[in-house]
Parts: structure tokens; sequence; C-alpha cells
């Protein structure tokens, strides 16, 4: 499998909660699927996270391997979901990654920006630094 191709199932976390609340005040019966229901691939998140931040150059695509064992695609089937609660997720991928680069930022700024940035600048997670500089003004991508 080439790096980055592999096909995931993001959801904004309030969304998850969302869902499981819809599952618990339904009564549905059986497994349910929490989940966008919409596959990307990690290498499309990736990109548009770089695009996000102004900062495309960082993005080390391919620099880590996949995973032994690491399944090409897993994707949700949230239809009985949507079906037998109503539920509907509020984030798309842009705005649920523009609220997720928010959140680090206000993290960044605060008094444990130190030790973000020592994790984040880790060479095993491919950045070269985590400054703020790096997260200029965080707009879903177009």
């Amino acid at each position: 499998m080439q790096r980055g191709l592999q096909v995931r199932d993001f959801l904004h976390v309030s969304d998850v909660a969302g869902g499981l609340v819809a599952v618990l005040r339904s009564g549905v019966a059986g497994a349910v699927n929490v989940g966008s229901g919409e596959p990307v691939t990690v290498r499309e998140v990736v990109t548009r996270l770089g695009a996000m931040i102004g900062r495309p150059e960082l993005l080390r695509l391919g620099a880590i391997d996949p995973k032994a064992g690491e399944p090409a695609f897993v994707c949700a089937d949230n239809a009985k979901l949507r079906a037998e609660t109503g539920w509907k997720a509020a984030y798309t991928l842009d705005s649920g990654l523009a609220d997720t680069v928010r959140w680090w930022r206000a993290r960044m700024d605060s008094a444990t920006a130190p030790f973000l940035r020592c994790w984040v600048a880790q060479p095993r997670y491919g950045y070269t630094s985590a400054a703020r500089s790096h997260f200029p003004s965080v707009e879903p991508a177009s």
C-alpha cells in the first residue's frame, strides 16, 4: 500500500458524542456504527491540514511506513444511525479540521505550550517545529 492512501472515516468529537447520545435516547437495538460514513485518505486529511495552517511545506508525506496489518480501508456504514435516530453530523471534514486546529492553537498559547512544542516537534512525527508561527490562520481549505 502506498503511504497516505489508507482510507479512514473522520468524525469530529462533538459529532461522535452527538451520535452516541442519539443512540441512547432512541432505544435502537443492536450494533450501531457512529461515523461520518465518508471515506477520505489520510494523505488528503494531512494535505488539508497543511493548507489550513498555511504551512504545507512542513508536510513529510510518506515519512512513516504503514504499520503491519493496518487495514487499507476503514469507514463506518452509518445508515442505521441516521435512519433510526435521525442523527446527522454537524461538522464537515473541513469545519471539523478547522475547529481542531483552533483547539490546538489555543493550547499552544497556554501554559502547556512548552510541553506541546516538545511533543509535536519530535522527529518521529515528521514535524520540524510547532512554533506558533506555523499556525498563522485557520480557515477550512477551499
